[in-house]
């Protein structure tokens, strides 16, 4: 006689790896078409450079980089 355990198991990875999926559909779909807003005037060119030649010279450095919360909070602006 077999014994059937594994099934309830399986049904419940299926489950939880179709929610995931449609969660993560559901996340792509709101990406690209929710609302988005620019505002060109607040953007911060001189920022925006400092913070990318601190990039690339950590980069270069092969160091971390160690940022404050004010630069990656303007950076993290910027994308939005």
């Amino acid at each position: 006689m077999q014994h059937n355990e594994p099934k309830p198991r399986r049904k419940l990875a299926i489950k939880l790896a179709l929610l995931v999926f449609l969660v993560l559909m559901g996340w792509i779909v709101y990406d690209l078409f929710g609302p988005r807003t620019a505002r060109l005037r607040e953007f911060d060119a001189d920022e925006v450079a400092l913070l990318e030649t601190a990039m690339w010279r950590s980069y270069y450095d092969k160091k971390v980089l160690h940022q404050s919360s004010r630069s990656l909070s303007k950076a993290v602006k910027v994308w939005l």
